[in-house]
Formats: structure tokens, sequence, C-alpha cells
């Protein structure tokens, strides 16, 4: 009984090790984000101050790790759920979240 125990665990670890080499790797996008509002951001507010950050940051002098931040798209789902997406450089993201921390309503 002992020896068909071990025999199972081994078939099961033998096929786990092969289900893992054939998963593919998970892609990642750097500097690729979702930035999603609190509920009751105003976001006519955040949109037109992280509109002026992406092209404050992009006017920037470019140096050879530029990355230049771009807003891909809106989201305007519910009042539970606005956001955007896109790509934004390290620099930017610390704007966007000043920006946000703006427009938020009292």
């Amino acid at each position: 009984m002992k020896a068909s125990f071990l025999a199972l665990l081994a078939t099961a670890l033998l096929a786990t090790q092969t289900m893992a080499a054939t998963v593919p790797a998970t892609k990642t996008y750097p500097n690729r984000y979702i930035i999603t509002l609190k509920p009751g951001t105003d976001k006519a507010s955040f949109d037109r101050a992280l509109s002026a950050e992406v092209a404050r940051e992009n006017a920037q002098e470019r140096s050879g790790d530029f990355v230049e931040s771009s807003i891909a798209r809106h989201f305007d789902i519910s009042d539970d759920f606005k956001g955007y997406s896109g790509q934004f450089s390290p620099r930017a993201r610390r704007g966007v979240w000043c920006a946000s921390r703006s427009a938020r309503s009292t």
C-alpha cells in the first residue's frame, strides 16, 4: 500500500512539473497602468490635471531612459468605476498621484 501511494505521489509530481513547464510566462508591460478613481473624485478636474501632467512630462528633456506618457483609454462605466489606462513614466505617476489628491471633492 505504501508503495502504491509513493507511485501515485511520484506520478502527481511529474504531472505537475510537466504542466508547469508548458504554461507560458505572464507577459508584463513596463510602465503601463490602470488608474482607478475613488468614488467622489471629480473626474473633470482629474482629467484636466492628468492631461496637464502628461503634457508637462512629455515636454521635459528626453534622456536615454525616457518613457513617453500617454493616456490610452478613459473609463466612465458608473459612479463606482471611473479611470484611465495608459503608459506613465515614474515621474508622471507621482504627478498623477498628486493630481488625484487635488481632484477629490470636498
